[in-house]
């Protein structure tokens, strides 16, 4: 008995003498001084560019500096806002606002006690005589002001957010998360909540005739008596996770390896009530607003109510791909599909492969992934944006080739070919390039007293002077000039540009690119009797240019040995006197088709028909189109110049020196203003028309 007693007596002196040690060593346990983080955000206005190219205005903060640090860059408006996070063993959380924003600003964190800046601000009186609160919290005031705030914290995961005017800022923009962990990789000091890695999912709404309306933009207004009262009216169009809808460009978000266990924070900013899900995972419940459940719910949604936050486990299972999506269907994009509130879920294979995009050719476009994973947005020119993403071995990625306004898409190269859409399996590193070309564009070649002058279109469809496709015209000074040269033009090495070249009694001068004549590149006797006319196209699809001859209705297509009489010859396609070879896409299947433009007498529609061959090599079994054109000098062109793939017709007409462009707008139908001409572009009577995509 009396060991034991000393034994207690012991343990207790050893106590009291630890906490004198404390106390001499001032610590902050027993003098009461808490430890704590600080934080100081700024609340300014940022725009966001949505996956259509809408910007919205919108309202975010900014972190600049603080014991806390900033966990972005600091000063750059964010939204959502920077994470604040409330290092281990912290039980403080201090944040000091700057105002920027035309309206105050404060600042709230429901299922934290607040302990400083807390005061409701003033009443104000509705139009019904009914008082009402502006803010939940001590506001900054507008232009520069300031406030402090200070809560208790303990661990969970929350939602900062704006506590003035709340229904408005929040959707603005001004939100973030809050985190605190029990313990170092621990939520909330339980086996259950041990993890590996940590994932942030940020679910958000986007009206944007509100954030005109508050932003003042386009004479919209809003509150009372403005064009938008009040958010009874609110109708989102974009959702987001993160700050951003999905698109093409959106990486898949990393979970870690397999069998890492992973939290992942819930937290819903928007005013919906939403239903996040995973396909393939189920989820454990484990918090709600940073209140640990007793007993943990294991299942594969969430209910997931306006300013709530969810904390759930998982465990992660095999390598690959898993799509978490909004299943109430905040899935779009201004209402267009594929977009909103999904991204994919990444587990890391052992095996990744990386697939590298490139763009070339003279037009310029985008290519973006078509299906999940994601993480491809390549722009051109330069190849700019999402061009390399890595993807575990085996994964199926589908990419699109998207052409800017002024371009069209030729072609694949690389691990894809053709003109469809390209897939690609990643069992290996792999290299895929969109090449683009600009929207046909016309030109002339003039025989300038024996040197032969090339005026190319710079897109605007008039001659603008002698350039390199900027302000002005392209002019190639010289390259041929013989009496009798015909001007030819092709994409002679599949570069997605057209390059120029002369036929010049058989003998075809094709331009290397260099612009100097005589060229290399030239192809001797092919053709070459009286009245030969010289015929360009892509013969076989393979994405270059060959030569060929119509002479009489029979036509001698290049089989690309160059040799004559070449392989594929169609007999009997015109013949008439008067009948002029076209070539063209008429189908847009890659593969360039014949075709005769012939002035036709009839008693009611005279003028210009148009006999593009169906496949079938017969003329008897083609329809004509027309009458297009009719005139004694009209001179038929071709050109894809509605970028559909397809090759339209057109006539070049010269009246009083002055070069008109008549290109079809899909209805066959013409008249002198239907379809609208382009020019002048040209106009002495020896100039040739001649049309491509330029270099």
């Amino acid at each position: 008995m009396t060991n034991k007693i000393l034994m207690k007596l012991t343990l207790r002196f050893t106590l009291i003498l630890v906490l004198l040690v404390l106390i001499l060593a001032g610590s902050p346990v027993l003098t009461g001084v808490a430890s704590a983080v600080t934080y100081n955000l700024t609340a300014d206005v940022t725009t966001k560019t949505m996956p259509d190219g809408t910007i919205i205005t919108m309202w975010g903060f900014a972190c600049t500096n603080g014991t806390g640090g900033c966990p972005t860059t600091p000063g750059v408006v964010t939204v959502p806002g920077p994470q604040i996070t409330v290092p281990v063993g912290d039980t403080t959380l201090n944040i000091n606002l700057t105002n920027n924003l035309p309206e105050a600003v404060s600042i709230v964190i429901p299922g934290l006690i607040q302990t400083a800046g807390r005061s409701p601000q003033p009443f104000i009186t509705d139009t019904q005589s009914r008082a009402r609160r502006t803010s939940f919290a001590d506001v900054a005031a507008t232009g520069g002001g300031t406030q402090s705030y200070a809560w208790t914290v303990k661990p969970g995961t929350y939602l900062y957010q704006s506590g003035a005017h709340p229904q408005v800022q929040v959707q603005m923009g001004l939100y973030g998360a809050v985190v605190n962990d029990s313990d170092p990789g621990d939520a909330y000091g339980s086996a259950s909540t041990i993890y590996n890695s940590s994932v942030p999912l940020i679910f958000s709404e986007i009206d944007p005739v509100l954030h005109a309306a508050v932003a003042g933009q386009g004479g919209a207004s809003y509150g009372p008596g403005g064009t938008m009262t009040s958010t009874i009216d609110y109708f989102p169009k974009y959702f987001l996770i993160n700050g951003t809808p999905y698109s093409a460009e959106k990486p898949p978000v990393s979970l870690g390896s397999a069998g890492d266990r992973v939290i992942l924070r819930f937290l819903n900013a928007g005013l919906r009530e939403l239903v996040p899900i995973i396909n393939g995972i189920y989820m454990t419940l484990v918090a709600e607003d940073g209140n640990f459940y007793t007993n943990p719910k294991t299942q594969y949604s969430i209910m997931l109510a306006p300013g709530k936050t969810v904390d759930a486990m998982i465990t992660n299972p095999g390598a690959g791909y898993y799509p978490l999506y909004e299943r109430r269907l905040g899935t779009t994009n201004a209402g267009a599909t594929g977009g909103g509130m999904m991204l994919s879920l990444q587990v890391a294979g052992v095996t990744q492969f990386a697939l590298n995009v490139t763009t070339s050719g003279s037009g310029s476009g985008t290519v973006e992934s078509a299906s999940m994973p994601g993480g491809i947005n390549c722009s051109s020119p330069g190849a700019t944006g999402s061009c390399t993403a890595s993807y575990n071995t085996g994964t199926e990625i589908r990419l699109v080739a998207k052409p800017a306004a002024d371009s069209g898409f030729l072609k694949w190269t690389g691990a894809c070919t053709g003109a469809g859409d390209c897939v690609v399996t990643m069992n290996a590193i792999q290299s895929v390039n969109a090449v683009f070309r600009l929207k046909d564009r016309i030109g002339i070649y003039r025989d300038a007293n024996g040197s032969g002058r090339w005026y190319l279109d710079n897109g605007t469809g008039l001659f603008n002077g002698c350039g390199a496709f900027t302000a002005l015209d392209a002019c190639l000074i010289p390259f041929g000039g013989l009496a009798g040269d015909i001007p030819v033009v092709g994409d002679w090495n599949g570069s997605g540009t057209s390059r120029i070249g002369i036929y010049r009694n058989g003998a075809w001068h094709l331009d290397s690119g260099t612009h100097v004549f005589p060229v290399a590149a030239t192809v001797s006797a092919f053709g070459g009797v009286a009245g030969d006319i010289p015929v360009v196209g892509d013969w076989n699809g393979n994405g270059t240019s060959k030569i060929g001859i119509y002479r009489n209705g029979a036509w001698y297509l290049d089989d690309g040995t160059n040799t004559f009489p070449p392989i594929a010859t169609i007999a009997s396609f015109g013949g008439e006197q008067g009948d002029i070879p076209v070539t063209g896409d008429w189908n847009g299947d890659g593969i360039t088709d014949i075709g005769i433009y012939r002035y036709e007498a009839r008693q009611f529609s005279a003028g210009g028909y148009w006999y593009l061959d169906n496949g079938t090599h017969s003329l008897a079994s083609v329809t004509p189109i027309g009458p297009f054109g009719g005139l004694p000098q009209d001179i038929p062109v071709t050109g894809d110049w509605s970028n559909d793939k397809k090759t339209d017709i057109g006539i070049y007409r010269v009246v009083n020196n002055r070069a008109w462009w008549y290109l079809d707008n899909g209805s066959h139908i013409f008249n002198a203003l239907l379809p609208v001409p382009m020019g002048p572009f040209g106009g002495w009577m020896t100039d040739k028309p001649v049309t491509g995509h330029w270099y």
